[in-house]
């Protein structure tokens, strides 16, 4: 089995469980998994140590024409707008969940720079599926992150709000 980084790694069920192409799949997997290796370069890896890879970062975003790997993160997320790819949508995220952490083998993971661990996969898998029923209005500083459940009531047609929840904007 030919060991890759994550993205490619984390790719492969959700090209077959969403039906979406391999590369599209990789595309919006990459900001997830990078932000996140970004974030926790003390679980560094590599041989190389985690301030070679955070200079590795840092050349990317400077090649992308951004003064910071964060910067160029975001640049990335702009980009996959601008090519409309846009993250799977699941009907059911637990199930979908718990199917894609399954899914991950963790021998194509052992090139990748940082360790990633079972609940580490759930977490950036949670982070790349969207949520049929849960959605997120972003304005004046601040998200508002609203969950939709279906009535029990076979005759009602209407949507009920389970919760709401507000948080400031990073």
């Amino acid at each position: 089995i030919a060991q890759t980084t994550a993205a490619h790694a984390f790719s492969y069920k959700i090209t077959s469980l969403y039906k979406l192409p391999h590369g599209h799949a990789v595309a919006v997997g990459l900001p997830v998994i990078w932000e996140y290796m970004l974030n926790n370069l003390d679980k560094c890896i590599d041989k190389r140590g985690a301030e070679y890879l955070a200079g590795i970062f840092e050349d990317i975003a400077k090649s992308m024409g951004c003064e910071d790997s964060a910067c160029a993160i975001k640049e990335f997320r702009v980009l996959l707008d601008t090519m409309e790819l846009s993250n799977p949508v699941s009907d059911d995220k637990e199930v979908d969940l718990n199917v894609l952490s399954a899914s991950v083998n963790p021998v194509r993971l052992k090139n990748n720079p940082i360790e990633l661990r079972e609940d580490t996969i759930r977490i950036i898998y949670s982070k790349m599926i969207t949520d049929m029923n849960k959605f997120e209005l972003t304005g004046g500083g601040k998200i508002l992150t609203i969950s939709i459940v279906h009535h029990k009531n076979q005759n009602s047609p209407f949507f009920g709000f389970e919760y709401y929840r507000e948080r400031r904007a990073a």
